[in-house]
């Protein structure tokens, strides 16, 4: 449903988003914040269309302009109060089948699936029904929004990779760890958590975020939660798109066989993370 907001509410808004940004970056960032909101979001316009086709049209680009420039447009979006209301179309719009092929396994989380198009081939030669569930910006709070999408099938397993735009829109990731518990509660199947190597785009703050969240979650009482560490993987910078966040399709194919590996040999599956650190 979309929402008709007033002028005066959407100046102050935009007016809070400018202050807020002014204490976060630096001045040289700041000069993303003053840049209407039209430019926002016609850079994640091409970002999508690099994303999706494989066409890195944004290669000239500083790759700090590429990645605040999309996750300004995140935070406009979702202080106007639209961005849920997008990310529940983007969900509505995910193709599952009414009845499951054996061995169905369902990849759910933001755009490291959605942008996957070779999932389903990629993990056929393992004799696994790949189905895609990922919709792009997803944060763990839409996941939970819209789970009922997703739990009403006979899945074998779970495999989640989530976390990356609950940090980009509010600035900290507190609480995933929880919202990847309630998420968990809602299937009867495994749910496999993919911790992702660490990424260019990463700051420190978040990388510390991102440890204690999931030191928290390896102490879960849910039997269903086994979480897999893919940090020890080496995914080079030319892996990686513009904007330091999405892995490349060619270097996703290989992940495939990593994954695989470790959901069924468990090699990597932590039961605490802590005695890693």
């Amino acid at each position: 449903m979309h929402k008709k907001i007033h002028l005066k509410i959407l100046s102050i808004r935009l007016l809070k988003l400018f202050f807020l940004q002014f204490q976060m970056y630096d001045l040289y960032l700041n000069i993303v914040t003053v840049i209407p909101l039209v430019l926002f979001l016609n850079m994640s316009i091409l970002i999508f269309v690099s994303l999706k086709y494989e066409f890195d049209i944004l290669r000239f680009l500083p790759s700090s302009f590429v990645y605040y420039s999309m996750v300004q447009a995140q935070r406009f979006l979702n202080l106007l109060d639209i961005y849920d209301s997008i990310m529940s179309y983007q969900a509505s719009n995910i193709k599952i089948p009414t009845i499951l092929p054996e061995n169905s396994f369902l990849f759910l989380g933001d755009s490291f699936f959605t942008f996957w198009s070779t999932l389903y081939h990629d993990f056929k030669p393992y004799k696994i029904n790949a189905i895609n569930g990922g919709f792009g910006g997803a944060t763990t709070h839409n996941i939970i929004q819209n789970i009922e999408k997703f739990k009403r099938k006979n899945w074998e397993c779970v495999v989640l990779s989530i976390g990356d735009n609950d940090y980009f829109i509010n600035n900290n990731i507190r609480g995933f760890s929880q919202n990847i518990e309630r998420i968990a509660k809602e299937f009867s199947c495994m749910v496999y958590v993919l911790i992702l190597p660490v990424k260019p785009s990463y700051t420190k703050q978040y990388i510390n975020e991102r440890q204690i969240e999931f030191g928290n979650l390896s102490k879960t009482k849910l039997s269903n939660i086994k979480i897999f560490d893919l940090t020890y993987l080496s995914i080079e910078k030319r892996d990686y798109f513009k904007d330091g966040i999405h892995i490349r399709t060619t270097r996703k194919q290989r992940l495939a066989m990593n994954i695989y590996r470790d959901l069924f040999f468990n090699k990597h599956c932590l039961h605490n993370l802590e005695s890693r650190s």
